[in-house]
């Protein structure tokens, strides 16, 4: 009897392990183990004492990147986990140089029954760089135009230049800083507040998280002028070589358009050219000469030089027959009549002056006073030859001159009765 009890409780004994295994296995077949990818895992960079921070550097690539991690759990455990649920992290200690490194990521996993298969990619690309505090100009714009009739000279800037701070690599490539103002219809100087964009070596704007600047704006001061316009002048030196006539300039433009204060440009009739030496010119010469602007004005016109037409042409001589000549201070009484015929003339002069005068230009006159000086007062009746005074009317450019006699015939006087008229030459 004792016997058969202990068989059946030994019995049960074994059977309840067997349920239990049993059960277990059923168990795990309805909550394997499973593995799954977690994508967009976050990287963070961990810095402490020893690192680049301590030694003045900063992480300029590396921060926001993300990396995939597949890990395995139960079932039902893997229900639950995320990306959160995951810590990958890159320890930045020990690194006191700037450069670019490729670091390990390092896993910790913030749930439990979770293990760690793979991490891909399991290094990372971070580049250090050192912090730079350089000082840039500040270059200030006018986004506007003045009322007409007035000009508003280059903004001044204040302060002229700003501290900025930022990445060795980023911070020596930034050129200035840009503020601008906007402002239209003006006619009087006035002072404004401009925001500064960083511009950097190729014009374009910089935009880093990493830069920052000591100030986020400026002041900027417009003056603003009347204006005026005004001729110009050419003012020559020295003389062309012998031979030669300097007839005149002409300038690519007649005047230009300056600015100033109202003092100033009330003193102003006109502006000069840069000097034109005429010394060695033989000939029309096209120069550019500088706009001579004084100090204190400001030339608004565009352009610093204009160009000069300086000309100059050859003195020559030129035959010329005019048809007669006048008689002068006849005496009282004389009657005379002309022998007309041709009057051979040699005229000097500019080119452009001589090849443009005519006959009725060049005046022959003769003087009659000084027969009567000649023979005692009186004039007896016959042929005479006269010397002829020969000029151009109103040029005093031109000599002219003529190795030819004026002949005159004297018909009649007051002492002497007229004779017959000797015969006219044909």
């Amino acid at each position: 009897m004792r016997n058969r009890l202990r068989r059946d409780y030994l019995l049960i004994i074994v059977s309840f392990f067997i349920a239990v295994i049993l059960w277990s296995v059923v168990q795990d077949s309805k909550n394997p183990e499973m593995e799954v990818d977690l994508k967009g895992v976050p990287v963070s960079l961990t810095d402490n004492a020893t690192g680049p921070s301590a030694a003045g550097l900063t992480v300029l690539r590396g921060e926001g990147q993300t990396i995939s991690v597949r890990v395995r759990a139960k079932r039902n455990v893997l229900l639950d986990i995320k990306p959160s649920n995951v810590l990958a992290t890159i320890n930045l200690s020990g690194i006191t140089r700037a450069g670019e490194y490729d670091l390990p990521v390092d896993i910790e996993l913030l749930a439990d029954g979770v293990s760690l298969v793979d991490v891909n990619p399991n290094r990372l690309p971070v580049k250090i760089d050192k912090m730079l505090t350089v000082e840039v100009p500040v270059k200030a714009v006018l986004d506007g135009e003045a009322a007409r009739g007035y000009y508003a000279v280059e903004p001044v800037p204040e302060p002229a230049v700003v501290s900025v701070t930022g990445p060795a690599a980023e911070i020596n490539y930034i050129e200035y800083a840009l503020a601008e103002v906007r402002q239209d219809n003006f006619s009087g100087s006035f002072s404004s507040k401009a925001n500064i964009v960083l511009y950097n070596k190729d014009g374009e704007e910089t935009k880093s998280q990493y830069i920052t600047c000591d100030t986020q704006s400026v002041d900027v001061a417009v003056t603003v002028y009347g204006t005026k316009t005004v001729p110009l002048r050419v003012i020559t030196s020295g003389d062309v070589p012998d031979g030669y006539y300097y007839v005149g300039s002409s300038l690519s433009q007649d005047s230009v358009t300056i600015a100033g204060n109202n003092a100033a440009l009330s003193q102003i009739g006109y502006i000069n050219v840069e000097m034109v030496d005429l010394r060695g010119l033989t000939e029309t010469t096209v120069m550019e000469r500088n706009i001579v602007i004084p100090s204190g004005i400001i030339n608004v016109s565009g352009s610093s030089k204009c160009s000069v037409e300086v000309e100059v042409e050859p003195y020559i001589n030129s035959a010329v027959e005019i048809d007669g000549f006048e008689a002068v201070n006849i005496p009282d009484g004389v009657e005379i009549r002309y022998a007309y015929e041709p009057i051979s003339v040699s005229v000097y002069g500019p080119k452009s002056v001589v090849e443009q005068m005519t006959n009725d230009d060049i005046v022959a006159v003769a003087d009659m006073s000084a027969l009567a000086d000649m023979n005692d007062g009186r004039i007896e009746i016959g042929d005479y030859e006269l010397d002829l005074e020969i000029s151009v009317a109103d040029n005093p450019l031109v000599t002219v001159t003529s190795e030819h006699k004026g002949v005159v015939t004297v018909t009649g006087t007051a002492d002497e009765e007229a004779g017959p008229e000797p015969p006219v030459e044909e």
